[in-house]
């Protein structure tokens, strides 16, 4: 799912705006179409995503490079759920 978010004094707004007029895009179990249009749109490197939902995968705050976006930073974060039986399912982006 890819949410776009804008931001103002009075915090961030869920927005139906074009991705590159987001000020926060956040991605929860993203599609490989979804994937594709934000490394469309924001030339981002596909690698970036590959190993998006691997149990080995491990949480990160890192820069990128971009021709659209000046300076970006990717955050993935992972939240722990214990009712899944196997761990490959517990750890999710």
């Amino acid at each position: 799912m890819l949410n776009k978010y804008s931001i103002s004094t009075s915090g961030p707004q869920k927005t139906t705006i074009a991705l590159k007029q987001a000020d926060l895009i956040i991605l929860t179990r993203p599609t490989d179409e979804e994937i594709q249009q934000l490394c469309q749109t924001f030339n981002l490197n596909k690698f970036s995503f590959r190993y998006r939902s691997s149990p080995e995968e491990v949480s990160r705050f890192h820069r990128t490079t971009s021709d659209v976006l000046d300076n970006p930073f990717f955050l993935v974060v992972y939240d722990y759920i214990s009712s899944f039986k196997h761990i490959e399912k517990q750890l999710v982006p």
